[in-house]
């Protein structure tokens, strides 16, 4: 009889760093000879065998349990798929990810990220610019009511900003990306002068 290992995500804690606060994931792993904890990091996506084990972004976008969200989070999930050309995935605990590049820094650290990606909070929406905002300052003026910080555009609902000016710049930040040929070797959004755009919400 085959062995059923199973594997599940956990939020323990949260990370305030440059402004942001990042979930900090372990993975408990019950294995039928034991139990494992892991620390996996806060930006590796779930591994094949985790995806097997957990819902899918489809699930994870019907369990938010708030129907402005949900519609909110199907038109970002299509609208990111087209831009990427890629499926979605899951990420953490609730983000969901489009697209991989390798980053690779000076102090050694090196791992994978989303190119483009949001997470669908119940009335704050969080967009992922992995180039920063400051970048997409003339844009985001345009964008409507929302605030953006180091690489993240918070927003309440869709309903609030121009759809239009908001692909253009998910758009914008993908291509310059990919544009670095799948490799970064430096934090992106710091490498530019944070400039904070802020409309209140």
């Amino acid at each position: 009889m085959k062995k059923e290992i199973t594997i599940m995500p956990v939020r323990v804690a949260d990370l305030l760093a440059e402004g942001e606060r990042m979930p900090v994931n372990v993975h408990v792993i019950d294995h039928p000879d034991a139990r494992v904890l892991v620390d996996t990091g806060m930006t590796e996506p779930l591994d094949k065998t985790s995806a097997q084990n957990n819902k899918s972004v489809k699930d994870h976008i019907a369990s938010l349990n708030d129907e402005q969200t949900v519609k909110d989070a199907k038109t970002l999930l299509e609208m990111m798929q087209r831009i990427s050309g890629h499926e979605p995935k899951l990420w953490n605990v609730g983000t969901i990810g489009f697209d991989t590049y390798h980053y690779k820094y000076d102090s050694g650290r090196e791992g994978d990220g989303h190119i483009i990606g949001f997470y669908p909070g119940k009335g704050k929406i969080t967009i992922y610019l992995m180039d920063g905002t400051a970048r997409y300052s003339e844009l985001l003026a345009k964008l409507g009511r929302h605030t953006a910080t180091g690489y993240c555009v918070h927003i309440r609902r869709l309903g609030d900003v121009e759809l239009p000016i908001l692909e253009q710049i998910v758009q914008k930040s993908y291509e310059y990306i990919k544009s670095q040929d799948g490799h970064i070797h430096g934090i992106l959004w710091k490498s530019a002068k944070n400039r904070i755009s802020v409309l209140p919400i």
